[in-house]
């Protein structure tokens, strides 16, 4: 069996990330970043092909592209003072593989349980972020999430 699936899922996921970089000698210098990431809606589309295992019951595999939509922060601190960067909103697309099942609970309403991994393109907050002279760093987030969803489908 085929099929198209297609879903909108609210979420209030954070990602925070930082490291700390020192440098030069006696006393050392130090140097710190971040990156907030805070997800407010996910969305996927995704081709789903089975097997029916009984009359009643599919087991499939599930393949598409999500995307995420939130708002992303960056920070910079030397140790002294703490300063941020900028905020703005931030969409992340990547690619989406599952497994599940769905089995009918009477002519009308199946229930439906889904495991997804999904894997995000890489967004670079610091892009060669000048410290001193001859120090520049740049740093980057890679996101991923593994997601257990389940639904109740009503069947017309």
């Amino acid at each position: 069996m085929l099929g198209l699936d297609a879903d909108v899922g609210a979420t209030n996921l954070t990602t925070d990330t930082s490291f700390e970089y020192s440098y030069g000698n006696a006393p050392p210098q130090y140097f710190s970043a971040g990156f907030n990431y805070k997800v407010k809606q996910q969305r996927a589309l995704q081709l789903r092909a089975g097997y029916l295992v009984t009359p009643d019951t599919l087991i499939y595999g599930l393949a598409g592209l999500t995307n995420t939509k939130g708002t992303a922060s960056v920070w910079v601190s030397d140790g002294e003072t703490t300063q941020t960067l900028g905020s703005s909103d931030l969409t992340q697309i990547g690619a989406t593989l599952g497994i599940g099942m769905e089995t009918m609970l009477n002519d009308h309403v199946s229930l439906k349980v889904d495991f997804r991994s999904s894997v995000f393109n890489r967004h670079t907050y610091l892009d060669g972020a000048q410290i001193n002279d001859d120090t520049a760093i740049s740093a980057g987030l890679d996101t991923g999430s593994q997601t257990v969803a389940t639904a109740i489908v009503w069947h017309f």
